[in-house]
């Protein structure tokens, strides 16, 4: 059996964060079409980790959900793709819960 855990190093001058909306404000998003596959593009220009879970896309009344869990995590300046199964409107917010606060990414993807 093998498992994995996590480990973060907080730099002079970082610390961890509970509220994750300061971590929320360094991300942008994306939708990308590769290879006839829709993916969902995360960056992060930040300079800590962040954590994303409860990942969906609202759109009026309608919810397209990512991960009802753990996500995943984009490393300081860096991104992450994570195909989706259906593909999401470009005009739909994305809400995420980040490093344990629930935000909504306000920047709008775009079909590349």
């Amino acid at each position: 059996m093998r498992y994995s855990l996590p480990l973060f190093d907080y730099g002079e001058g970082l610390s961890a964060s509970a509220d994750g909306s300061d971590a929320a404000a360094s991300l942008s998003w994306q939708l990308v079409q590769d290879g006839g596959r829709h993916y969902l593009q995360i960056s992060n220009a930040g300079k800590r980790h962040v954590r994303l879970t409860n990942v969906f896309f609202q759109q009026g009344s309608g919810r397209q959900v990512v991960s009802d869990g753990l996500l995943g995590y984009v490393l300081p300046g860096n991104f992450r793709r994570w195909p989706l199964e259906r593909p999401a409107s470009a005009d739909s917010m994305l809400s995420v819960t980040v490093n344990g606060a629930a935000v909504t990414l306000t920047s709008r993807g775009t079909l590349n």
